[in-house]
Order: structure tokens, then sequence, then C-alpha cells
């Protein structure tokens, strides 16, 4: 075998490798070519070329396919690597894919060896590797047999605010129970009576009143050797106590801060937030992650609320269109916050202020190409439209204790962009909205720092267009729909609002929303606090005007 052979087949292998890392993104290949089987068919054309190459250089024949067999490998090389190019944004994924491919290329290469070379060396006649490697397979069969492992804690907990309880969300190393226990009560991660064992994710509801008095609560994880009908072995447990603060207006402020689009970079995102001082509650306002391939995405979500919240203030979740996107994206309930149906619209009641999570799903229709027919998000949108239906004949905010209505939605409801997309949704919910009260909407999706102010001109007759000195290349915004309320845009990874500016491709900046409630006079300041600890003066993008801060006066 020459050395040309052999590079052409390791350049065909790792090509092939490639490809596969890059799965996540094989749909963009549709989208820009507009063929919907050529992503199928590069990977049966790039499987093949590696067996062909293979099986050539096993035989150690050089002939006109092996040449042509090698200028389409270099041919796909680049082609690849304009893929990679274009995906940069998701190296993250690609990162963790290659890594999970190379693994298994390594154990089968071990394998091999094992079985192929060293029983063939002196190697294999020492007794010393024998007993080593009979004693390493046999530790093997019996951690598997006995389902032998001790359940550290991998993600520690996030308190989510879901209508008048509290999700406390945790993860574990290995599958295990789930409790947490307040003030001498023990509540559990139970399906239908029984606690759930085989998780390694755990989510329990306490009660908002109990918790809050309390000031405390310990989440213990268990994992259970054996769980057979009639009796169960139980293994190693893990247990740690942590104080909380629920949100408290007494003190005439509330601090609180919205983080959206951090699409797995977290470390400026939580820099920001961290430089709210007295920070009282978190709430992430949707695409955490760009997609969820894996269980390790849809824990990065508690990693960030971790981060920030540090298990010790309540913490707001919405979904945003790229958190229904990937393998593992269904069990996303599992890992925030959400109803009892799983679902992600609910209230939420805390201290005087009163909310209200929305979620516009997808940003295109449900026929759109990227759906591959599972899309089904009109209809969801109507049953949150007869939530809110509910929630207005049910006069659900107005009890006089609640100084500030709120509510969150990925999507910003009261602009309807250019291409005129849920314009009769986003329409008939600022209706309701309006009915309920709604003083300020949390948004985040357009990756733009601004508020749409009820001075901001209103009606599909009223066309927004950008400032020049917004520093944009887009054309039109579309327009604001007749909305009472404050529709704020939360965020972007740059520590400038300048939209010119490209955002930090890895997250290396990052500016969010700082609001400060303050019952009483019944008034809410916002601002935009960066990565840098530093307030963002912004240009109005509609005006031109200079804005430090937004000021809600509330009825």
């Amino acid at each position: 075998m020459n050395k040309r052979s052999k590079a052409f087949l390791i350049l065909s292998v790792l090509d092939f490798a490639v490809y596969l890392s890059m799965k996540s993104i094989w749909s963009g290949i549709r989208g820009m070519t507009g063929v919907p089987w050529l992503a199928v068919f590069l990977f049966f054309l790039l499987l093949l070329i590696a067996v062909a190459r293979a099986v050539l250089v096993i035989l150690k024949k050089k002939t006109v396919a092996a040449d042509v067999l090698g200028g389409l490998s270099v041919v796909l090389t680049i082609v690849l690597g304009y893929m990679f190019y274009l995906g940069i944004g998701s190296f993250k994924y690609f990162a963790r894919a290659f890594g999970d491919i190379l693994t298994t290329a390594v154990f089968l290469i071990a394998g091999w060896l094992f079985v192929e070379r060293y029983p063939k060396s002196s190697c294999a006649r020492k007794r010393w590797y024998r007993r080593a490697l009979y004693g390493f397979f046999a530790t093997i069969v019996v951690l598997i047999s006995f389902n032998l492992s001790y359940p550290f804690l991998k993600v520690q907990p996030t308190v989510y605010a879901v209508d008048r309880e509290y999700q406390i969300v945790w993860s574990t190393s290995s599958s295990a129970t789930g409790t947490v226990t307040v003030g001498g009560v023990v509540y559990g991660d139970e399906y239908a009576g029984s606690l759930r064992s085989e998780e390694t994710v755990h989510k329990v509801s306490v009660p908002m009143a109990v918790l809050d008095s309390a000031g405390s609560y310990e989440i213990s994880s268990t994992h259970y050797l054996y769980r057979g009908p009639y009796s169960g072995v139980a293994g190693a447990t893990v247990s740690k106590t942590y104080a909380f603060d629920p949100v408290d207006s007494s003190d005439g402020e509330i601090a609180q801060f919205t983080l959206s689009d951090v699409h797995e970079w977290r470390s400026a995102a939580v820099k920001a937030a961290r430089s709210a001082e007295d920070l009282e509650l978190l709430v992430l306002a949707g695409d955490i992650s760009s997609t969820y391939e894996s269980v390790e995405d849809l824990e990065f979500i508690g990693k960030l609320a971790w981060d920030v919240a540090a298990g010790r203030i309540p913490v707001v979740f919405a979904r945003g269109n790229h958190d229904v996107k990937g393998v593992v994206a269904d069990r996303l309930h599992r890992y925030v916050g959400a109803s009892a149906t799983g679902d992600f619209y609910y209230t939420f009641f805390l201290s005087g202020i009163a909310g209200v999570v929305l979620d516009l799903g997808e940003d295109h229709a449900d026929d759109w190409w990227e759906f591959y027919g599972t899309a089904d998000y009109g209809t969801y949108r109507a049953e949150q439209t007869a939530y809110l239906e509910d929630l207005v004949a049910e006069d659900a905010f107005s009890d006089p204790a609640i100084d500030f209505r709120v509510a969150v939605c990925h999507m910003p409801i009261a602009l309807v962009e250019a291409n005129g997309f849920l314009a009769d949704v986003k329409t008939e919910w600022t209706g309701l909205l309006n009915d309920l009260g709604v003083d300020m909407v949390f948004s985040g999706h357009l990756h733009e720092l601004y508020a749409l102010t009820p001075d901001t001109a209103s009606g599909a007759d009223h066309p927004l267009s950008f400032v020049p000195a917004y520093g944009t290349t887009r054309i039109a915004a579309g327009y604001r729909t007749d909305a009472d309320f404050t529709n704020f845009v939360a965020a972007r990874r740059s520590d400038v609002q300048d939209y010119a500016k490209k955002e930090r491709l890895f997250g290396g900046a990052y500016t969010g929303l700082h609001t400060v409630y303050r019952p009483g006079p019944g008034t809410a300041i916002s601002s935009y606090l960066n990565s840098q600890g530093t307030e963002v003066v912004l240009t109005d993008p509609f005006t031109g005007a200079q804005v430090t801060s937004y000021l809600v006066e509330t009825d």
C-alpha cells in the first residue's frame, strides 16, 4: 500500500466522519439547492467512496478508478469545507459529534487490535496482561449487569416559576429518584403515584407559598441498583441544601434580568446578568440553544440558569423558535418550567407581579420545508388564544395586590414583520393582552436592542422603517400592533446596539435587559446592560433619538 493510497483512504474516511458530524445542518443542503434527496445522496456517496478506497487498498490495486475516487474525494473535501464555513455557528455541535465518532472509531480499532494483533505478540503470553484484560472486561460486565454507578449532581437546581408553584429541576449523572424537602415535607418527582427512578433529569413541584416561607430546600436523588416488582436495592444517595430568596417587593424594588438568544454561548450572557445588582428574578426568553441534539443541549439551560440564579431566585422560561429544533427537543418540558401538560404557555404570580408566558412556535408556516411535515403550530397558537380569552373572562390579573402585569414571548407580539407572518395572531393577542392590562412584554428573537412603546406609530398603514443612525441595512421592519404595552426586544450577542456591527459569533459579548420594578408609584425602569457591566446608550431605530432607559408607568 503506497503513501498516496493511504492518504486518499484517510481523506475519504475523514470526509465521511466530518459529514456525519454536520448532520444537524443537513437540512440546509435542501434549503440551498432545493433538492430534497441531496443530503442522503451525499451520505451514501461518501460512504461508498470510503469503502471503495478501503477495498482498493486491501487489494493493493492501482487503477483508473482509484485516481477518479481520489479526485472526487478532493472535490468533496472542498464542498464539506464550504458547508463547515456556512454552518460555523454550529461549531460546538459539529465538534461534539465528531468527538463521538472519533471515540467510537478508537474503540473499534482498539477491539480489532486486541483480537487480531496482541494475541499474536509476546505481550499476550504474559500473565499480568491476560489478567488485566480479563479483569477489565469482567468489571465492565459487573457494572452493566448490576447497574453500578454513583449519582453525583451533574446540573445544579433551577427554581422555575409556573402559575402558583415552583418547579425545581436538576440533573444527576446516572438514573435516580428525585425529591425535594421543604420545611420537613417531602415532594417527589412522581408519575401516577410512583417516584421516577429511571430518569437523570428530576422535576419536582412545590407550592410557592411553602417555599417562600421556608427560605430553603433540600434536593435528594437515590440511584437504584435494582427495582423489581416486589423488592428493590437502593444504591448511593446524593443530597444538598440550598437557600432561596423569593421575589419580595417590601423593600420597594424588584430587579429582573432578561436573557434571550444565547445560542449555547453562555459566558458573556452570564457576565451581563451578574452585573445587575440585587437580582431577584431571571427571565429566559427563548433560543437558549440553537438546537437540541442531545441531553447535554437540554442541560445547558439549567447550567446557564445556575450560573446566574444559583438555585436561589425564581426563573421564568419561554420557549423560542430554536428551542423546538433537534432530536430531543420534545423532552424540553422536563428540563424547564412548563405547564402540567408540558406546554409552554402559563401564568406566574410573584409578589406584586402577574405574568403570562406565551409561545408563538416557529417563525415560518407549518408547511415550511424545514419542518418535514411535523409542525402544527397553528393549532397550538389557537389553544393559546382560547387560554388568553379565559384569562380575560376570569379577570385573572385584577387582584389589587398586583402592581405589574407582564408577558413573556420569544417573538415580539407588538411587531408584525415586513413579511406579515402571524399578523392575525399577533393582532388578536395584542387585543387580549390589552384587555388583561399588560404593561410590558419581554421578547427576543430579533437579536436587536430596542423597545416598541405605545408612542410608536401603530397599524399596517403606518409602516416602520429604520433610521440610518441605527446602523441597519434592513429596508423595513413591518408595523407595530395597536398595543397599549411596551414590547422590549431583549438581547444581542454584542456589547453595543449598532446593528451594522455583527454579533460576536462565539458569544464573546452580550447585552441583555435589566428591569427594576418599583411598587407603590407603580413604575418600571428598563435599561440594557452588557457583559462589561456597562449600561448601553441606545438609538431609537425609528426616530433616531438617544435613549438610556425606558420608563413604564402602571395604572
